[in-house]
């Protein structure tokens, strides 16, 4: 499994993200922006993580959004300003809203 990740944000870019948000990040996520500024799943597309309280034990997992990162589809604030991007089924009935 391949992985792209973004350069590190500096105190300044986080600042200027949290005001555009209006919103304080939590913590974590501030030092995850600092070492990482988002991640997203190369090849293949996604990865499954196991997490025991879905349906079926585990989420698939593409990306982590970032800020003013290269890939405009994985970038936090480009993603909530388009609004939702599409709406599919997969795996039975399970329906997926993707933002």
């Amino acid at each position: 499994m391949s992985f792209a990740i973004e350069s590190g944000l500096s105190p300044a870019q986080i600042a200027a993200l949290e005001e555009q948000i209006q919103r304080i990040l939590p913590a974590g996520y501030k030092r995850f922006l600092s070492q990482y500024n988002g991640f997203y799943v190369a090849a293949p597309f996604y990865c499954n993580v196991p997490f025991d309280r879905v349906d079926n034990g585990d989420i698939d997992l593409t990306c982590f959004f970032g800020y003013e990162v290269s890939n405009k589809n994985h970038d936090l604030l480009a993603i909530n300003e388009a609004g939702p991007m599409w709406t599919f089924v997969s795996g039975g009935n399970r329906l997926y809203t993707v933002f």
